[in-house]
């Protein structure tokens, strides 16, 4: 709930900023040493770290412009501020999953198989990425008489929206399910049955945790039968998830 992390004269250092940095660093160096164990070329997953976290970032954030139209069109300079928060996750997943794909068939790397390295690290990004939407105090709830309900301050983007009101903490809601989706990756990862599981299971996964936790949240507007835009695409992910999850054991049995 510290927007502001500190300032250096005219710099001003931002949590959301900061934690976006951690998150990329450390997913990247875990990355790379899963490649290396893997026989997967260092140099190509750099390449292609660099390549997920600028299309992720510009899809994350031109989702979020999209779903606030109406706000951008009157305030065009903000668009760029990316570090006051405003991300919308699956643009981000989007983007960097095309652009990841067109990376990996240049280098000619096994695409299911890479991305069955990367998938659990991308979680732990997404843990300690909402930690800085909490210090932002962006992606907030709605109010709630839970004790764990939390009122943040003002100058924090939930705080000016809710002053003095206790709400639910979706960004820590979100935080300890990634974790957990983390670890269930990392250990299914030693069943692996066929490339591409691990992938699909986090479909499954984090399609399931994000649904639920969107009814919790109140930055997203509905459009669709009550639903927001992330939770459609949250059935989307999940189907598709479970058919090709259905698919890769037929084939492995079929093959056994």
């Amino acid at each position: 709930m510290h927007p502001i992390l500190f300032k250096i004269g005219p710099v001003v250092i931002y949590s959301y900023g900061v934690m976006i940095a951690v998150a990329f660093l450390s997913s990247m160096y875990l990355i790379s040493r899963s490649a290396q164990k893997a026989g997967i070329s260092i140099e190509n997953i750099a390449d292609l770290g660099l390549a997920l976290l600028i299309s992720g970032i510009v899809g994350a954030r031109l989702l979020y412009v999209l779903t606030e139209i109406e706000y951008y069109r009157a305030n065009p300079l903000e668009i760029v501020m990316i570090w006051k928060g405003g991300l919308v996750f699956y643009g981000g997943f989007i983007a960097a999953f095309v652009c990841g794909w067109v990376v990996l068939k240049r280098n000619k790397m096994p695409v299911l198989k890479t991305c069955d390295h990367i998938i659990p690290y991308l979680a732990l990004g997404q843990a300690i990425g909402r930690i800085g939407c909490f210090l932002n105090g962006c992606c907030f709830g709605k109010p709630t008489n839970l004790p764990w309900g939390m009122i943040f301050p003002k100058g924090s983007i939930a705080g000016d929206i809710y002053p003095a009101i206790h709400i639910h903490p979706t960004q820590l809601y979100s935080v300890y399910t990634n974790f957990l989706i983390f670890a269930i990756l990392l250990l299914f990862g030693n069943w692996k049955k066929f490339d591409g599981q691990i992938l699909y299971l986090y479909f499954i996964l984090y399609s399931v945790s994000r649904f639920l936790i969107e009814f919790l949240r109140a930055d997203n507007p509905q459009i669709l039968l009550g639903l927001t835009i992330s939770q459609v695409i949250c059935v989307v992910l999940f189907l598709v998830g479970i058919v090709m999850c259905a698919k890769g054991f037929i084939r492995h049995w079929i093959k056994k």
